[in-house]
């Protein structure tokens, strides 16, 4: 009879239960490719500009994705929340079938792709999950931002990980673009070499849809100028 013992580090990963977790990667992307996994869930970081999360301009840094394709549970609980700026999404979604060649700190977004591991995370970088539509009906598709819920489980037994996603209202543009902060369209009346006291305008124009609860929204154009002079002598 075996000793009573827990399994070391390298025992663990050598388990049959872990190495048949490995194979049943293969099987699963026959189901993507069956089109049976038609949403596509990335783990996504991006930066501020400024010294917190939500502080200035938003970049994403780094975005990997979950392969193969895992399984997303019925999106239809997530309902949408009229308040006084337009509708909120509220409500959670449950992913199943991740690979176990994943790790909890992925997973919880400790860990970015490209990054020195054990370095402490900036303040100013944020993680979340993003769920997109693999392009059957809109194209680009909607970028949907959730949240982790709770700790990752590791279901050993079903050879896949779990996560419980919360609904976030902060998207990502279908273009990629995040829209928090201004991303404004910058035009100059002059270019090239200014001479010196020549006036010079720079027009910073953005549009921005106005939402009212559920009858849509209503895009405007916002529009700033400022105009000075030319401090630079040209020979």
């Amino acid at each position: 009879m075996p000793r009573v013992r827990p399994l070391l580090p390298q025992e663990a990963k050598g388990t049959l239960a872990h190495r048949l977790g490995l194979r049943a990667d293969r099987l699963r992307q026959l189901s993507t490719r069956f089109g049976l996994r038609p949403y596509r869930v990335f783990l996504t970081w991006t930066r501020f500009t400024g010294t917190e999360r939500g502080d200035g301009d938003e970049r994403v840094i780094a975005r990997l994705e979950i392969l193969p394709t895992p399984e997303v549970s019925d999106a239809t609980s997530i309902m949408h929340m009229p308040y006084s700026a337009g509708v909120l999404p509220v409500g959670t979604m449950r992913v199943s079938k991740i690979s176990v060649a994943f790790n909890a700190d992925q997973l919880t977004g400790r860990r970015i792709p490209g990054r020195i591991e054990n370095k402490p995370i900036p303040k100013n970088i944020d993680f979340f999950y993003e769920v997109v539509e693999d392009g059957r009906g809109d194209n680009p598709a909607e970028r949907k931002r959730f949240r982790l819920l709770g700790d990752p489980w590791r279901d050993a037994g079903g050879l896949e990980w779990v996560v419980l996603l919360e609904r976030s209202s902060e998207d990502f543009a279908r273009d990629g673009r995040s829209q928090i902060g201004i991303d404004p369209v910058i035009s100059w009346s002059r270019t090239g070499n200014i001479q010196l006291n020549q006036e010079v305008t720079v027009t910073l124009t953005l549009q921005h849809n106005i939402g009212f609860f559920n009858f849509g929204s209503f895009p405007i154009t916002l529009t700033s100028k400022a105009t000075g002079k030319s401090e630079v002598y040209w020979k």
